[in-house]
Order: C-alpha cells, then structure tokens, then sequence
C-alpha cells in the first residue's frame, strides 16, 4: 500500500462499491483549488479509465493498493471553508461551552448513573467500561466516587432499579426481556434483585402497579 508521505494527512477513502466511483471533489469546498499528495485505489482499470482518473485527482493514481485512500498537505487542512458562516460558527461556539459547562456542573455520580444506564442492555457493565467511556483511568473513577460517598456496585443497583420499576409500571415487555435489558443474563437474578428492591417478585409489581391505575 502507498504509505502517506510526511507531515501530509492521510484518508481513507469511501466509495459506493456498486458505483466503483470517487466521490464527488472536495474541491468546491475550499476557496482554492486543491490537489491531493497521493491516491490509491483498490480497483484494476484499464489504461484509458487510469488516465482519466489522474486527469480526475491530478496526480499519479496508485491503482490495485491494498485499500482506498487520499492524502493532503497539512496547510490545505487549514484551508477556510468556501461556505464558512462565522455567525453559525459563533453559535455552535456557544452550545458546545453550554453542553460542557452542564456537564461539568454535574455530579460526577451522575455521569456514572447516565453512562450505566446506557450501556445496561450490552450486559452488566463493568467499572473499566464506564472509566473508558468517561475518558478517565478505573481509579481516578473510583477516587472521584468516594469523594462523594458513592461506590460503583450501588449506582450499578440504583440504575437498575429505577430502570426496572419504570420499565415494568410503564412497557409491555416480558418479564424475561426487562431482566436482559437491566443486564440480568439468567432471570432468576432479576427475581431475587426485585425482591430485594421491591419485597415482590416483577410479575407481582407489574400486577400492583396495574391494580393501583386503574
């Protein structure tokens, strides 16, 4: 495969493999024309179509490579947009600093809570998951949790059930799917765990909650 050449920036290609075509030029993007460092192509042409295609990227096109891809010179990455909207930038500006100024005022629980919550019907999670979803290492996570009296395993089990009693007052699913989705592989573990939260089994809560709407 053509390697990128130096302090150039290296893309991989995506093409509509019914179509075998490049997309459209990204030139029009820019205020100025712009030529790539390098291409590759994973296709066999013949010498006609090879021709058109470096006519096409204007420069010589690596063909039968290994993988897609296209390389720019690091100064056109700095290259503005031709359609660059300061004011749409300035506002997108302001909701990012917003969104991250909230999730800063966050407890960091919470975002352990929000995370949990995501990623319950993949399986119970695990501390080393949410850490790596978090962007932190498994013990500053759990530094971060006891600073605020808080531990892992009893947001693990607040998560799961809040999302139980909202699940089963509120949807339809079996018993069955509701444990799997609280990240229960076997359902006598869900059993036991909504005994234990509600004194009842889940089929009895649903029944409860039924009787109380009614």
């Amino acid at each position: 495969m053509t390697s990128a050449p130096q302090n150039d920036i290296y893309l991989r290609v995506c093409r509509d493999p019914y179509k075998r075509q490049p997309h459209h030029r990204p030139r029009h993007l820019s205020q100025h024309p712009i030529t790539p460092s390098f291409v590759a192509l994973a296709i066999r042409t013949t010498p006609e179509q090879a021709s058109r295609l470096e006519d096409y990227f204007g420069v010589p096109v690596t063909l039968e490579a290994a993988e897609d891809s296209i390389g720019f010179d690091y100064s056109t990455t700095l290259e503005p947009f031709a359609g660059a909207n300061p004011m749409l930038l300035a506002l997108n500006e302001q909701a990012i600093r917003s969104y991250l100024g909230k999730i800063e005022r966050m407890r960091f629980a919470d975002r352990i809570l929000e995370q949990i919550r995501k990623t319950l019907p993949e399986g119970e999670p695990r501390l080393g998951d949410i850490a790596i979803r978090l962007g932190v290492s498994q013990r500053t996570l759990q530094r971060k949790l006891s600073h605020e009296q808080q531990s892992f395993q009893g947001l693990l089990d607040l998560a799961r059930r809040q999302q139980a009693e909202d699940l089963l007052q509120h949807s339809t699913l079996p018993i069955v799917e509701i444990g799997y989705r609280l990240g229960f592989s076997d359902p006598s573990n869900f059993c036991r765990a909504s005994n234990r939260w509600f004194g009842c089994s889940p089929s009895s809560l649903r029944e409860r909650c039924r009787l109380m709407a009614t």
